[in-house]
C-alpha cells in the first residue's frame, strides 16, 4: 500500500453487540475482478473476530480505533465497520493492462460483497459511506460520485484531484519519467491526462446518474499542504457546487502527513456517521462473536 494514501469504507452494522472493538490487519479474499487476493484490514466495533499483524497505515498511523472508538461512545458515530484496502498504487481505477489490472472494480464491487457476505452490515445506501487521504481522496469521491444510489456520503482528506491537468497537455520525457512514477501505468503509459481527466471525480460529477440524490462530499486540507493541494481545493469545492454537489469544505492546520489525517478523521468520521443508518442491538450468543456464517 501506498504509504500516503489509503481509502476507507464505513459500512453501518445491521445489529450489533457490546463487546470490545478490535482490528483485523492481514485480511484477504479471492476477488474474481483481479484473478487473486485483495487484501484488506477491517476495524470491529464489536469485537466480530479478531486475527493477526501487517502495518497499515490508516490503522497505525491515521488511529482509526480510537477515534472511532471515541466517537462511538460519545454517539458522533453508529455502530460501523471501518475497512481499509491494499489498493497499492492503482488510483482506485482499472487499468489493464498498463497498470494493476482492475482494482477499481475489486475494490467498489469485489470487496463490499464479500464484507456484506461475512458480516452483519446494512446492505442499502445509508449503510455505506466512503473516505480517503491524497489518492484515496480521488477514489473515494470517484467511487461515490459514480454510483450515488450505494454510498451516503464521501470525504476527502488532502484529496489529490490533479484538477490543472488539460486533455491537451505535451508532456517532455523527464515529466512523463515523473508521471510514470507517481501513477504507475494507472492512467496508461506514457501517462494520458486526457484518461486521467476522464476517470476523475469532477468528470463524474459533471454527468451524475441520477439514480439516487448526489452523496454530500466532505473536503478538508491542511493549509500548509506540502503539494498546495489546499490552493486547489476552492477550485475542486466551486466545480462540485456549480453540479449540484453538496459540499462542506474546511481548512485545518497542517501538511500532507499521517500527523495531520490523524487529527482531521474525527471531523471525517463525524461527517459520515451523520449520514449513516443505525444499527439495531442485538446480542452476539454465549461466544461473543457476531460474526454471520
Amino acid at each position: 500500500m501506498s504509504r500516503a494514501a489509503a481509502l476507507l469504507f464505513l459500512m453501518s452494522l445491521a445489529w450489533s453487540a457490546a463487546t470490545a472493538s478490535e482490528v483485523k490487519r492481514d485480511e484477504h479474499f479471492p476477488s474474481p475482478s483481479l484473478g487473486h487476493d485483495l487484501h484488506y484490514a477491517i476495524y470491529l466495533p464489536d469485537g466480530l473476530d479478531a486475527a493477526a499483524p501487517v502495518a497499515l497505515d490508516w490503522i497505525d498511523q491515521g488511529h482509526v480505533q480510537a477515534t472511532a472508538d471515541t466517537l462511538i461512545a460519545q454517539h458522533k458515530l453508529p455502530k460501523v465497520i471501518i475497512v481499509v484496502p491494499d489498493a497499492e498504487n492503482s488510483w482506485y481505477v482499472d487499468s489493464p493492462p498498463s497498470g494493476l489490472g482492475a482494482m477499481g472494480t475489486a475494490i467498489s464491487e469485489d470487496l463490499p460483497n464479500w464484507i456484506e457476505q461475512h458480516y452483519p452490515v446494512r446492505t442499502d445506501r445509508h449503510g455505506r459511506a466512503i473516505a480517503g487521504n491524497s489518492m484515496g481522496g480521488f477514489g473515494a469521491l470517484r467511487f461515490a460520485l459514480s454510483e450515488p444510489q450505494r454510498w451516503a456520503a464521501a470525504a476527502a482528506l488532502s484529496g489529490a484531484f490533479w484538477n490543472w491537468l488539460t486533455p491537451d497537455m505535451v508532456m517532455t520525457d523527464a515529466q512523463q519519467g515523473h508521471m510514470k512514477q507517481i501513477f504507475e501505468g494507472a492512467f496508461g503509459d506514457p501517462f494520458d491526462p486526457k484518461r486521467m481527466i476522464a476517470e476523475s471525480p469532477l468528470a463524474l460529477a459533471a454527468h451524475l446518474p441520477k439514480s439516487a440524490p448526489p452523496p454530500p462530499v466532505l473536503l478538508i486540507c491542511g493549509q500548509h499542504d506540502d503539494f498546495h493541494l489546499d490552493r486547489q481545493q476552492p477550485a475542486v469545492e466551486a466545480a462540485l457546487r456549480a453540479d449540484n454537489i453538496p459540499v462542506t469544505a474546511v481548512m485545518t492546520e497542517g501538511g500532507h502527513d499521517w500527523n495531520t489525517w490523524a487529527m482531521q478523521l474525527p471531523q471525517a468520521l463525524e461527517f459520515l456517521g451523520s449520514h449513516l443508518g443505525n444499527a439495531s442491538v442485538a446480542t452476539a450468543g454465549g461466544h461473543g462473536k457476531s460474526r454471520l456464517p
